[in-house]
């Protein structure tokens, strides 16, 4: 299992360092030995400590790729970019995310 963690240190101060966001990126158990599936869990940190979690799944990744490039393509699926402003606004999202190239998850 992979543990992302995301951090601000203010002005680069270490000892005001606040958490914002974990992601864990694990593997399922059902791939090939050439590609694997995880299950991805993002857990945003609000300043008052309130949290909400979002999940999605990363199919057929190649196990060759490295580490990091399973890092981006599970933060891509699970916390997508908007393009607009219009429903940027997301925290209360519960259930699967949804990728670009298919109904609950992306496939590599």
């Amino acid at each position: 299992m992979l543990r992302v963690t995301i951090e601000l240190l203010p002005d680069g101060d270490a000892e005001l360092t606040r958490t914002l966001a974990v992601m864990t990126v694990a593997n399922d158990d059902t791939g090939t030995p050439m590609n694997g599936h995880y299950d991805v869990e993002l857990t945003h940190i609000e300043a008052d400590g309130t949290t909400f979690t979002k999940t999605a799944r990363v199919a057929d990744f190649d196990r060759d790729r490295p580490a990091v490039d399973l890092v981006a393509a599970a933060l891509s699926v699970v916390n997508p970019l908007k393009r607009g402003m219009a429903g940027f606004d997301d925290r209360h999202e519960t259930g699967k995310a949804v990728a670009a190239y298919d109904d609950d998850e992306l496939r590599l």
